[in-house]
């Protein structure tokens, strides 16, 4: 079991970052295409001149939503057309459902709006107008810049964009922003439960690269060192600014952010989401799949993705007190299902969601001889595993208490969820991707559904 090994040198810190190829020996170049980081107060005081020096053309679309254009999309529409840009904004509307969404259907619209004679887009806004925007430039093969409005997600450098596609959340890939202009100054005037959601999706991240970990050594996934080392320090010094950021306090916002930012490029130069997505993330989107069956609306998804992080690190200690012993082959070897078993169960738990899960789902399914394989493997290395894993997680009253600190929610019932809604998540979310997670892990050890409502107890989030 080996890992990449990285130069010690290496500056990993924001503003080295940009256009930099990061030096490493695990055979992948780490090329961070954003080329300007800008995270100040009155940051967008100088969006001009970083679009004048890092994108082509002077034809822009501001694009913004009904809440944001009001925050800071008509003064970046305005400061640009004091500096000689041709503006054309698109407001995108509000449904009915109260909140614009990121799906196939909004997208398509924005990318019908990109005109031939625009040579670069702005995104105003947080995660959706953000998300929106990065995919409908990338499928129109136009760059954009991302000037956030919230500090609720980390997605304003990734090169993914979280879309509802099919009635499955799923994660695209896309080009990241060309530039990102943070202003601390429009940041601070952003909901604190949205900057609480913030922290929450940044806690998430010891135990979503502890689930790369996993896969890497049981799956054999590429993994590399760097992602993780790029935002090990920001992620911490946020964990020391847990009251200031529930407070929205200036203090606490420049070290969020630049963790937030520093964590999508992280899943830049890993190739994938995998650093800052994990069993959470799943369990997070399939609340998202689902909230209408149940007649409520999505939360932020930093929010969920808080509360769900301390069930799968709670998963994740349940699991360490097991021993090579509990792995049954012989037991677990009647209980695996062929896959038209599986198949047929997945289709009357996940109804019309099913096609497009099953598809993901099939992706991990293995024959019982491979299966087999690697029951082998995780009985002969477990304590190789937990030795590894064990450096990379964070303890679930750890994170417990950072959420508390900030004021953040820790229990399904501050999100409106039930428990119900919980336990079906827990039990059936890891289908919904192709990713191993944790989920899956307990699953191979034949204990997701025996062990399920005492993690679900232990994590304490449905007090």
């Amino acid at each position: 079991m080996t890992t990449s090994r990285h130069a010690p040198e290496a500056d990993f810190s924001l503003g080295n970052l940009p256009g930099k190829t990061l030096p490493c020996t695990c055979g992948v170049q780490h090329t961070v295409p954003t080329q300007a980081i800008i995270l100040a107060a009155g940051a967008l005081e100088q969006l001009a001149a970083c679009c004048a020096q890092y994108v082509p053309g002077r034809q822009v679309l501001v694009v913004d939503d009904e809440t944001t254009h009001q925050v800071a999309g008509a003064r970046v529409a305005g400061l640009l057309r004091q500096a000689d840009y041709g503006v054309e904004a698109l407001t995108l509307p509000t449904p009915s459902t109260g909140h614009v969404v990121a799906d196939d259907d909004t997208v398509t619209a924005l990318k019908t709006a990109i005109r031939p004679e625009v040579d670069f887009l702005v995104a105003v806004g947080a995660g959706t107008v953000n998300d929106v925007t990065k995919l409908a430039s990338f499928q129109a093969n136009v760059p954009y810049v991302a000037c956030p409005t919230a500090l609720s997600m980390n997605g304003y450098t990734s090169a993914i964009a979280a879309m509802l596609s099919k009635g499955v959340k799923r994660t695209v890939p896309a080009r990241p922003a060309i530039a990102v202009l943070a202003d601390l100054d429009v940041l601070g005037t952003a909901p604190a439960v949205m900057t609480r959601a913030g922290l929450g999706d940044m806690l998430s991240k010891p135990v979503s690269t502890a689930d790369w970990k996993l896969a890497h050594l049981i799956k054999g996934e590429y993994y590399c060192q760097v992602p993780l080392r790029l935002v090990e320090q920001a992620e911490r010094a946020c964990r020391r600014s847990a009251p200031a950021i529930g407070r929205g306090a200036a203090e606490g916002l420049a070290p969020l952010a630049e963790a937030l930012l520093l964590s999508g490029l992280a899943m830049v130069v890993a190739g994938s989401s995998s650093p800052a997505s994990g069993g959470e993330h799943l369990l997070s989107h399939y609340w998202d799949m689902t909230a209408h069956w149940y007649g409520r609306p999505e939360h932020l998804h930093g929010a969920q993705v808080g509360v769900a992080t301390l069930v799968t690190a709670t998963l994740y200690e349940k699991l360490r007190q097991l021993t090579p012993a509990a792995i049954d082959i012989a037991r677990l070897r009647t209980q695996y299902a062929d896959w038209p078993t599986q198949e047929r169960a997945m289709r009357r738990i996940h109804g019309p969601l099913a096609d497009e899960v099953v598809a993901e789902a099939r992706k991990k399914y293995l024959p019982l001889a491979q299966k087999e394989q690697e029951w082998t493997f995780i009985r002969e290395h477990w304590y190789e595993l937990w030795e590894a894993l064990d450096a990379i997680l964070l303890p679930a009253r750890a994170i417990r208490d950072v959420l508390r600190a900030a004021g953040a929610p820790t229990t399904v019932r501050e999100l409106g969820i039930s428990a119900a809604e919980l336990r079906t998540a827990f039990l059936h979310a890891r289908d919904i991707r192709g990713r191993y997670t944790v989920l899956d892990f307990a699953q191979d050890l034949g204990v997701l559904a025996e062990h399920c409502d005492e993690v679900l107890g232990q994590s304490g989030v449905l007090a």
